[in-house]
């Protein structure tokens, strides 16, 4: 017996297919061309198909493993391991354009429909309540810095005990062992990489263009 978890809406079911292999080394296993897949995963083709009696597969998030599995580069058989799991079944498959390769495995193993959709937009990370903090002082520091050297050796002193004290000292890779202008030098150098490191803002809509 193997069981599913699976949410049902209407005439839509959504479930998570099994792992392809053990979850152990599920990324290592993905483009594996000699893996069989888990019995689970054959079991989860044929449920779909006979006990649901989909119409249809929609695959969501790039990329999947059945069209990974052993078999025929192109034009596969009824022995070939896609062909096994999915049978018959059309698949329409929203995948990333940016990754036109893996797209074209899918339509040529599995006869995806890929509908290309746009990477998610990207913004700047920014920093947070206590990563703003630290940035202040250390822009107190730089002006301190060869116009008033008690008050610039008290910030040094500041600036690194806030760090240690949020957390942040760690992040920015300092250690208790280092000097103070070291200190400051990582903790400068990490705040100008995370305040400028891209992160993903959000996912694109099928429709509609993107704002700004």
């Amino acid at each position: 017996r193997f069981p599913f978890p699976a949410a049902t809406f209407g005439n839509v079911t959504t479930a998570p297919a099994p792992d392809r292999g053990c979850s152990v080394d599920r990324r290592a296993a993905y483009h594996d061309p000699t893996l069989p897949p888990r019995h689970a995963l054959i079991a989860f083709g044929l449920w779909l198909r006979k006990s649901l009696g989909v119409h249809a597969l929609v695959h969501v998030g790039a990329h999947g493993t059945l069209e990974w599995l052993p078999g025929k580069t192109v034009a596969l058989s009824e022995n070939c391991f896609p062909e096994i799991v999915t049978g018959p079944l059309p698949v329409i498959y929203p995948f990333i354009v940016s990754n036109p390769g893996e797209a074209a495995q899918a339509k040529r193993r599995i006869a995806a429909v890929t509908l290309g959709h746009l990477p998610p937009p990207l913004t700047g990370a920014g920093l947070d309540e206590n990563q703003h903090k630290l940035e202040r002082l250390v822009d107190e520091y730089a002006q301190a810095d060869g116009l008033d050297r008690r008050r610039r050796d008290r910030l040094a002193k500041l600036i690194v005990d806030t760090a240690q004290k949020t957390g942040l000292a760690s992040e920015a890779g300092v250690a208790r062992t280092d000097a103070p202008d070291e200190a400051l030098r990582r903790i400068d150098a990490w705040l100008c990489d995370l305040k400028d490191f891209a992160i993903k803002d959000g996912l694109h809509i099928y429709g509609r263009a993107p704002e700004d």
